[in-house]
């Protein structure tokens, strides 16, 4: 994009012609697309940070993040956070027995829905 400012509308103090060139800026594109990351406080061993869409499905997991949790080029929409912790750590998640012999592994899921937005960072601290 080229603007082209009209030398006859801006004035020097010295009353001298400006001389003024064509200004070129550059347009940017914008992403359309978010951020949702945060520090993780824990003290499992062995867990999966699970982002679901509205419905409760499953879009992404992460096996077992140290430090810190990132998804990024999330779409506009809400989201929720889930964790599954394997505190057995044999590698993958235990459901509850439908007999009642053994409880489920423990589930933790982010109290607030997450609205991520277009060119935003969201950080959201998880603790379980």
């Amino acid at each position: 994009m080229t603007l082209l400012l009209d030398s006859t509308a801006i004035q020097s103090i010295t009353d001298r012609p400006l001389g003024l060139r064509p200004l070129k800026l550059k347009v940017v594109d914008q992403t359309t697309t978010g951020t949702l990351s945060g520090p993780i406080l824990t003290t499992a061993k062995r867990y999966w940070v699970q982002l679901l869409d509205e419905k409760g499905q499953v879009l992404l997991s992460l096996d077992t993040p140290k430090g810190n949790y990132r998804f990024d080029n999330l779409a506009p929409a809400t989201y929720r956070l889930r964790v599954l912790i394997d505190t057995n750590q044999d590698g993958r998640w235990q459901g509850g027995d439908p007999d009642l012999k053994a409880a489920p592994e423990p589930v933790f899921l982010f109290p607030k829905p997450i609205t991520i937005r277009s060119n935003f960072d969201n950080v959201e601290t998880l603790s379980f």
